[in-house]
């Protein structure tokens, strides 16, 4: 509802400085649109609150120039509230906190990378495949007692067999930083918990995973799991009374992790006669879909002028004009697009 809204009020005030635009490019992306629309951003910016600045105390004060220059180097969600700002005081917060950032950074403006290694991960679905059954092998958890358990076969042939798993290694990589598991406690002793957590780590003061009752056969809960990737996504499991555990993999998270970047080359072409004085023009072949294109080449066999048209994407393609004097003919003409995307993980 937020960015429906900013994407609205951003409209209306792209809108009084550029002339129409798109109402449903500009509302579902407001920050694609204001860098469209940068320039006429920041002026709309700073003849709103240039007097304002230019009256503050000499510690704040700026020049309209040196506003549209700050202004110029935000980013673009910054930009965005800064143009959204009721007061120039919000303007002022803006700024200030560029500045923080840029000075946090060394003097050098930094963009976040593609994911955090802590906190944006990527899930991964597998089918459910069993890792752990201590009634198959290594008995039930021993009342309060740490109990260590591997996350990745890493023995060969790759099995979770040893904790009582599936013959195979479920589909797991080595290097994940969490698991996605269905736990189940299976005829306890006493009524109790399991508490999972990452091996190497000391177990949590409080928190449990799954709880049960004295009388239970069995009670099972889903759970995300952090584990050791650098010891075979180890993990812990802890219980104040005796229980068997089952455990079921779903899924695992990864960091982030960048790919190669993947391009692709359609080609169009186009022949037929160019008078003297006149073009030939070849409208490129679109990109597949996920792909942006990334930049175009022309080509012609004979001693013609290319020209590539990239201002406005209804207009992109090649144009030969004829520089000859005579007439061209025969002769092909092609419009290369490089199509890339980067895959990520």
């Amino acid at each position: 509802m937020l960015g429906r809204l900013m994407g609205t009020v951003l409209l209306i005030a792209i809108s009084a400085t550029c002339g129409p635009v798109h109402g449903q490019d500009a509302s579902r992306y407001p920050l694609m649109t204001i860098e469209r629309h940068r320039i006429s951003v920041v002026k709309a910016i700073v003849d709103k609150w240039a007097d304002t600045f230019a009256a503050l105390p000499p510690s704040e004060r700026r020049s309209a120039e040196q506003l549209g220059n700050e202004l110029w180097l935000l980013r673009s969600d910054r930009l965005l509230a800064a143009s959204l700002a009721a007061t120039f005081i919000t303007v002022a917060q803006v700024l200030a906190e560029s500045r923080d950032e840029v000075s946090a950074s060394g003097g050098k403006a930094s963009a976040k990378v593609l994911g955090d290694s802590a906190d944006d991960l990527t899930f991964t679905p597998v089918t459910p495949c069993r890792i752990v059954d201590t009634r198959l092998a290594g008995g039930a958890l021993a009342a309060s007692t740490t109990r260590t358990f591997f996350g990745f076969a890493s023995s060969q042939p790759q099995s979770f067999a040893s904790q009582g798993g599936a013959p195979s290694n479920c589909g797991l990589p080595s290097d994940v930083a969490a698991l996605a598991l269905n736990v189940a406690a299976v005829q306890p002793q006493a009524a109790g918990f399991i508490t999972l957590w990452q091996g190497g780590v000391t177990r949590p003061a409080s928190g449990s995973t799954v709880n049960y009752a004295a009388a239970d056969f069995a009670t099972a809960t889903g759970t995300i799991v952090p584990v050791n990737s650098i010891t075979s996504n180890q993990f812990n499991a802890w219980s104040p009374a005796g229980v068997d555990v089952v455990i079921d993999v779903v899924g695992y998270f990864r960091a982030p992790a960048a790919t190669p970047l993947d391009c692709v080359y359609p080609v169009a072409t186009g022949a037929g006669t160019i008078d003297v004085g006149r073009g030939m023009s070849v409208l490129p072949t679109a990109c597949p879909s996920g792909y942006s294109t990334v930049a175009m080449s022309c080509s012609s066999a004979a001693n013609l002028v290319s020209i590539v048209l990239t201002e406005n994407s209804t207009e992109d393609g090649c144009t030969w004009v004829n520089n000859f004097n005579t007439a061209v003919a025969g002769l092909l003409f092609t419009a290369r697009t490089t199509c890339c995307r980067s895959p990520g993980r």
